[in-house]
């Protein structure tokens, strides 16, 4: 008999395979941290897991992908969710800028990405614009790394330095700032299991044309996304 760390035992499972196979009192076997084999009832006599879930009555599918998201507005969730989108970026977000730090960065992502998992969101896309002092990327990509999800830190750039005095801010990021930390964080990253880094264009007035042509320019010799 095979060894194994799980087996996930008489599920529904909607395996959106080529064919869209559907099992019926169907076993998941996972060791380590890979999906060892999916099939029917038979394969539980086949394994010795160290822990079994009875999942009788359940469903269980591939996990959703968040293509676009920004962890540190979980902190703003429902404010201004009645104004259009100017009128709310100024009245929640860009007034609240000022007050993010790494500490505010880290437990706004640790909450989103547990709501993500929540929901059934197994990779989650964060599109990150907010960088009021320096070093915030760390405190999302952290929170990440510490809930296990399968992350894609999507780092952008707001210019900050043309916001109207009601919403000035100590620390003004830079098109330059954004390519250094994509390098950095890309190097940190780059093997790495569950984590990776891409490039993420703000508002398109926030960028220049030069910007742009650099950022496909990265993109391409890096072999990440844009």
């Amino acid at each position: 008999m095979k060894k194994a760390d799980v087996m996930i035992k008489n599920a529904y499972i909607i395996t959106m395979d080529h064919d869209r196979n559907i099992i019926s009192n169907g076993c998941i076997v996972i060791d380590k941290d890979k999906i060892t084999a999916v099939g029917g009832g038979e394969l539980a006599s086949c394994y010795e897991a160290s822990r079994v879930v009875d999942a009788k009555g359940k469903f269980v599918f591939p996990g959703m992908i968040s293509t676009h998201s920004h962890l540190f507005q979980t902190m703003l969730k429902g404010l201004g969710r009645d104004k259009l989108l100017f009128d709310w970026l100024d009245s929640s977000v860009r007034t609240a800028l000022h007050r993010f730090d790494g500490e505010m960065c880290y437990y706004a992502a640790l909450t989103g990405c547990m709501e993500a998992i929540q929901s059934g969101t197994t990779t989650l896309l964060d599109y990150m614009y907010c960088h009021t002092s320096p070093g915030l990327s760390d405190y999302v990509t952290q929170a990440m790394e510490d809930i296990g999800i399968r992350g894609i830190y999507g780092r952008g750039f707001t210019n900050t330095a043309n916001f109207p005095p009601e919403f000035k801010v100590a620390h003004h990021d830079t098109e330059q700032d954004m390519f250094d930390d994509v390098r950095r964080l890309h190097k940190k990253y780059e093997g790495h299991s569950r984590m990776s880094v891409a490039l993420a264009p703000g508002i398109i007035w926030d960028n220049t044309d030069d910007g742009y042509r650099e950022m496909r320019k990265m993109a391409d010799e890096m072999h990440i996304p844009l």
